[in-house]
């Protein structure tokens, strides 16, 4: 298999993926009320691998080749912005359970409505 065919699988799942992605699954979309703002941040990572091989079994199809990617969006924290206010990141650190979150909205509301 030439390079030029691993590179043509390559660049369509990247020009597949650009279909895909949004910013809003980076910076979220703000949610505001009458005190303030909140905006959700988030971290993307993905990766792919592509590797081939020649199969000297068969002539009809001598060469092989397997390739794959992955990716994850993983919320990383809010920014709450209120006026009268410096902006303030809440970092969301560790594991991500319901717990965590619930720990998190807690937050958010406390600095976003009863902190004036």
């Amino acid at each position: 298999m030439d390079k030029e065919t691993i590179a043509s699988y390559i660049s369509e799942t990247i020009n597949g993926l650009k279909d895909v992605l949004d910013v809003d699954m980076l910076i979220g979309k703000p949610i505001s009320n009458d005190d303030g703002i909140i905006i959700p941040v988030s971290k993307l990572s993905f990766g792919f691998l592509t590797g081939n091989g020649e199969n000297q079994k068969t002539e009809k199809n001598p060469f092989i080749m397997a390739n794959g990617g992955g990716a994850s969006i993983i919320p990383v924290g809010f920014l709450v912005i209120r006026e009268g206010f410096s902006p303030n990141f809440v970092k969301i650190e560790g594991e991500c359970g319901i717990d965590k979150w619930l720990d998190i909205l807690k937050n958010v509301i406390e600095n976003l409505i009863f902190k004036k």
